[in-house]
């Protein structure tokens, strides 16, 4: 039987799926966790060496859960992105990548937003320009680290490095590229006029190529480390966001998918013609399916404010176990025109230091740590709602699908579907990154006839949620009041 290995290179761990021709899970892989150092204040690197082997290392335990009758016909990988290393001229990579988390090129990006700089960078590629992306972090290179600068024969993210390892070649793919923070997102190619402002040479980006592309097959040294065949094809693959998109059959505009777990994201698919219309609040970039954009935003951490509301101060004995027990929290409050509010620490003081922190209004000395957690759950249905209507009337969703880990309590999924008044879709499938990817290999290579029979075969489980409306009048007024706060913190 013929199958597709679909490989999610996160920021922490290496994950992997093996898809037979019948949609069937019939291998699965992991790597051990990958360590993140910060050598300075803001620096958030990885070694690239852990990064390659942590890829090895799952392949491996990928093919050794293989049936014997089991032959792997093609392997795509979907990757985060923004995180970056340079290459020098021998072909040297680089000890440390620098991650999206770094953020010691913050002052570059200040500067850029007060000279008109980062105005540029939107209107070509659609992104709203942070530290955490390729640009400002070989920025920070070319101002800091002469020496590194001067010998650089070639820069990478993520995808085209793992794609490098795999088949020796410098291949990537839109969908990711946009991170970088250099690509036009007009042409899907590298732009000139942003590579400019560093004198970023041509030959040292990867070739683009579109997502679902055979690049080659895996090396001789890849597939004795690995157990893989050396004809086993290499296929472009995309962001992990997208590929988790395409998983969960989120391929057409006006479908949105929101990945809630320490942080939090919305990835709203829009056509190609329309992405003029998307607001500034959003990120604008390629699917992994043709003639596809997507709009993306960063919610904040919610997950993260739960754990910082479980695991500060001494508000009850069983604070440990409170980010596993929000059901029963939210079953212990009622919602009231005078329920506390909660608001994320502003950017400018001590307490955004610790991730997720903030505080809350209208609380009493009686307000209950059950009410604080109900608090922090609404205020993130409030931002996702904000996001939604931020999109033009006809780019909106009708219905949200919602992964990772806010579906651990299906009390919070359906507090956001209260209050976006929204239909919703939940799943906890955890490995879907993996999984679209092997959907995108698996089409391209004839493992799968088309996307829609590769969708029905996998049918990854899903549970529908429908909005309660009963306190639909309670929840606009109080959203109202929560645009008010956020206004005028």
């Amino acid at each position: 039987m013929r199958a597709a290995l679909g490989l999610d290179v996160g920021t922490t761990s290496v994950k992997a799926v093996v898809v037979g021709e019948n949609g069937e899970l019939v291998g699965e892989g992991r790597s051990g966790t990958l360590p993140m150092r910060a050598p300075a204040n803001g620096w958030a690197v990885q070694q690239t060496a852990d990064l390659r082997d942590a890829v090895i290392e799952c392949l491996q335990d990928a093919t050794s859960s293989l049936p014997t009758r089991v032959e792997v016909a093609c392997l795509t990988a979907a990757v985060q992105s923004g995180s970056v290393a340079t290459i020098d001229r021998s072909g040297t990579i680089a000890d440390d990548l620098t991650t999206w988390m770094d953020t010691r090129a913050e002052p570059i990006v200040e500067e850029w937003i007060e000279d008109g700089t980062a105005n540029a960078i939107r209107r070509v590629t659609g992104w709203t320009v942070h530290p955490g992306q390729g640009l400002p972090q070989l920025a920070w290179i070319k101002a800091n680290d002469q020496s590194t600068w001067d010998s650089i024969g070639h820069i990478a993210a993520v995808d085209d490095l793992v794609t490098h390892w795999l088949t020796n070649s410098w291949v990537t793919n839109p969908s990711s590229a946009a991170g970088m923070a250099l690509l036009d997102i007009s042409t899907g190619e590298w732009s000139e006029e942003l590579a400019g402002l560093l004198d970023i040479a041509p030959e040292w980006m990867s070739e683009v190529r579109p997502c679902g592309a055979r690049v080659g097959t895996i090396t001789a040294e890849v597939a004795a480390a690995t157990g893989l065949n050396e004809n086993v094809a290499v296929v472009n693959g995309g962001h992990d966001q997208t590929c988790t998109a395409l998983a969960l059959g989120v391929t057409e505009p006006a479908q949105a998918v929101l990945a809630g777990g320490t942080a939090w994201v919305l990835t709203s698919v829009v056509p190609v013609a329309e992405t003029h219309a998307i607001p500034k609040a959003m990120n604008v970039s390629f699917h992994v399916l043709p003639d596809l954009r997507t709009a993306s935003k960063y919610l904040g951490g919610m997950g993260a404010s739960i754990e910082w509301i479980a695991t500060t101060g001494d508000r009850s004995p069983d604070r440990s176990d409170r980010f596993f027990n929000l059901d029963a929290q939210l079953a212990d409050t009622t919602i009231k025109e005078t329920s506390p509010y909660f608001q994320l620490a502003a950017s400018d003081t001590p307490d955004a230091a610790s991730p997720g922190a903030g505080k809350f209004l209208n609380a009493t000395p009686d307000t209950t740590d059950a009410q604080r957690a109900r608090a922090i759950m609404e205020y993130a249905a409030f931002t996702v709602k904000t996001s939604l209507l931020g999109l033009r009337e006809a780019q909106r969703p009708q219905s949200l699908t919602v992964v990772g880990g806010v579906t651990r309590s299906p009390g919070w999924t359906q507090l956001i579907a209260d209050v976006c008044e929204l239909p919703i879709n939940e799943t906890a499938e955890a490995s879907l990154p993996a999984i679209g990817a092997a959907m995108l290999g698996g089409v391209s290579q004839g493992v799968f006839s088309d996307f829609e029979a590769a969708a029905r075969s996998l049918s990854v489980d899903t549970t529908a949620l429908s909005p309660d409306l009963g306190n639909a009048g309670l929840y606009q007024r109080r959203y109202q009041t929560h645009l008010t706060q956020e206004l005028n913190p």
